[in-house]
């Protein structure tokens, strides 16, 4: 992220949400794509326009269910914060943060794409 930072300063108000969507995507691999396995390569490409940061993921875990991302929404929050549930939050911040996002599986890759708008705020 700092390397983005430096080139693409035009960019910046992106880079909030491009960091929550990076770390949620490379959450749901390392957890549920390599869940179990401890070896596995990912790789990411990073795609700046004026408007956009398109991200790509590449691994070679386990396909997602349906062959899709799962469709989630947000859990009820309106409890007490001990009864908060641990996950079900990282679909929602990747759904919310991107204009686009895409999931194909290749013969033994996973391919995710997404694309997080950098001229204007987040639908949160």
């Amino acid at each position: 992220m700092g390397r983005l930072r430096q080139e693409f300063p035009a960019q910046s108000e992106g880079f909030i949400g491009t960091e929550i969507v990076l770390a949620e995507v490379l959450n749901n691999i390392a957890e549920h794509g390599y869940e179990n396995s401890n070896l596995g390569d990912i790789l990411i490409s990073v795609l700046c326009t004026d408007d956009m940061i398109s991200i790509e993921s590449r691994d070679h875990g386990i396909p997602m269910p349906g062959l899709a991302p799962p469709e989630t929404e947000l859990e009820d929050t309106t409890v007490e914060i001990d009864d908060l549930p641990e996950g079900g939050f990282g679909w929602f911040f990747i759904r919310s943060l991107s204009s686009h996002m895409e999931y194909r599986r290749a013969p033994t890759q996973n391919i995710f794409c997404v694309q997080i708008p950098t001229n204007q705020e987040p639908a949160l």
